[in-house]
């Protein structure tokens, strides 16, 4: 039997449609991902951009630490910094990130100049050995449909 994708990854939230509203500042994401919890060493970053003000100077990057708290020596993921050009309104950009060097991850987005709202982010969490994954709040826990039939939803 096919194992659902929902099991197979874990999907966590980096920053909430609130923590993203239109902004100049600089927004290092709340929610630092501990890949050592998942048994993973692998990582896709989604973030959605939703308007972006006309000047507006931002980028994405993707940071490591040894210690949760990011106060020990916080590094950035070389090559891991995207440039969001202010026409990129309602635009998705993804960081892969693969074997990373430290135990906890997170996003940073940097804004200046002029504002530019962040819609959501989220950590998809892939090569987890530590199965089936149990989706952490305020991700809710998957609907798994499987040889159903058609009718109403």
């Amino acid at each position: 039997m096919i194992e659902p994708l929902s099991q197979m990854i874990a999907v966590v939230q980096a920053i909430t449609p609130a923590e993203g509203v239109s902004a100049i500042t600089d927004l290092p994401a709340a929610t630092v991902l501990d890949l050592q919890s998942y048994g993973a060493d692998r990582v896709l970053i989604v973030v959605a951009f939703g308007p972006i003000t006309a000047g507006a100077a931002t980028s994405i990057k993707a940071q490591l630490d040894n210690v949760l708290a990011f106060n020990d020596d916080p590094v950035d993921i070389a090559g891991s910094a995207q440039t969001v050009a202010d026409n990129k309104d309602n635009q998705t950009f993804l960081i892969d990130v693969i074997n990373p060097a430290r135990r906890f991850l997170r996003l940073f987005v940097a804004r200046a100049t002029q504002v530019a709202t962040v819609g959501a982010a989220y950590y998809i969490v892939y090569g987890v050995r530590n199965r089936p994954v149990t989706q952490v709040a305020p991700t809710n826990a998957p609907e798994i449909h499987r040889d159903k039939a058609a009718g109403t939803a």
